[in-house]
């Protein structure tokens, strides 16, 4: 952000979601990734993306923290047709508690 501010003195930034850089040496991804394909015979593709994610807030608190942002299926977000799918839900379910259960 410093950066940007010299080449853009007049721009202000106003976010409560400030950006997160995943932790490269992190084993969550990785972990996410294979018990994903264990339990569900699923690939998981990792993305980044340009959003404001509670994550970034976590970061700034302790910047030591793992982290992995996942969710179900979700569509149109911040918008009158959000929406997410039934029956990607369950399997975030089933798939999330045996992600909780690992890290226990």
């Amino acid at each position: 952000m410093e950066k940007l501010s010299v080449l853009f003195p007049q721009v202000k930034y106003n976010s409560e979601y400030p950006g997160w850089t995943p932790d490269t040496a992190s084993k969550l991804p990785e972990t996410v990734v294979r018990l994903r394909k264990e339990l569900l015979g699923k690939d998981t593709e990792i993305e980044v993306i340009h959003a404001g994610l509670e994550a970034g807030i976590f970061a700034g608190k302790n910047p030591r923290l793992q982290m992995v942002s996942i969710s179900p299926d979700s569509f149109d977000i911040h918008t009158t047709n959000e929406h997410v799918s039934i029956s990607s839900v369950q399997e975030f379910y089933t798939f999330f508690a045996a992600f909780l259960n690992k890290l226990i």
